[in-house]
């Protein structure tokens, strides 16, 4: 596949997977040989990634996670870059604080963070996902963790 096709794929995975709640695409965009980063205590392979998807250990429960206690969670992809096997993509996550995050009780407030993906493609499959946000703003905006306050006026 060329750097475009492979940069397709990235973006199906935030349209279909994320923004559609498309679980069942996990098993068409990611090899079963998946290594993932960054999603939980521990690299997984593609098990682990779905049970985090089910589950935050496994991808199905960081899914979970993040579509319970913001079920109206959004991704806008921001840049894709690829230099043909490895994908770059900036995204925000926008949505609502409607159910407990962390033992966090839902407070209605509206979160948006910021985070960096790169994926490497082979065969027309994500092989290896390295994922990383902002999850100390997450937890802010949802009031679980209180705002820094400047060091200096």
């Amino acid at each position: 596949m060329c750097a475009d096709e492979n940069k397709e794929l990235v973006r199906r995975m935030f349209e279909e997977v994320w923004n559609g709640k498309q679980r069942d695409g996990l098993d068409e965009l990611y090899s079963e040989d998946l290594v993932a980063h960054g999603f939980g205590a521990e690299d997984g392979d593609l098990d682990s990634y779905k049970e985090y998807f089910d589950l935050v250990t496994t991808y199905k429960e960081y899914f979970d996670l993040v579509t319970n206690a913001f079920p109206d969670v959004e991704f806008e992809v921001g840049e894709l870059f690829s230099d043909g096997t490895m994908v770059a993509a900036t995204w925000r996550a926008s949505g609502t604080h409607e159910g407990a995050l962390m033992g966090v009780a839902p407070a209605g407030n509206s979160s948006t963070v910021s985070g960096i993906g790169v994926d490497r493609i082979e065969d027309g499959k994500i092989v290896e996902s390295w994922m990383t946000f902002d999850c100390l703003k997450m937890m802010q905006n949802v009031d679980a963790v209180p705002e820094m306050v400047a060091a200096y006026n």
